[in-house]
């Protein structure tokens, strides 16, 4: 399994998924694990208030906000 990258720090208003290499996809919750190669998206009906913050595990790099759907 490739590398964490970061975990998910908090969730707002919205729902957010992970795709995996494979096409796998599961919804994120606090806590949860992201590795390299996947991609973070939110739910097309989420609201524009929608938000999830990654706090970034590798050095020298700061959380990241994906805000929406």
């Amino acid at each position: 399994m490739a590398r964490v990258i970061g975990y998910v720090k908090s969730l707002e208003q919205g729902t957010f998924f992970v795709k995996d290499a494979k096409g796998h996809v599961r919804e994120l919750k606090i806590g949860e694990a992201i590795h390299e190669g996947e991609t973070v998206y939110g739910a097309p009906n989420n609201p524009n208030n929608a938000k999830i913050i990654v706090d970034i595990t590798l050095e020298g790099m700061w959380d990241i906000l994906i805000a929406g759907n």
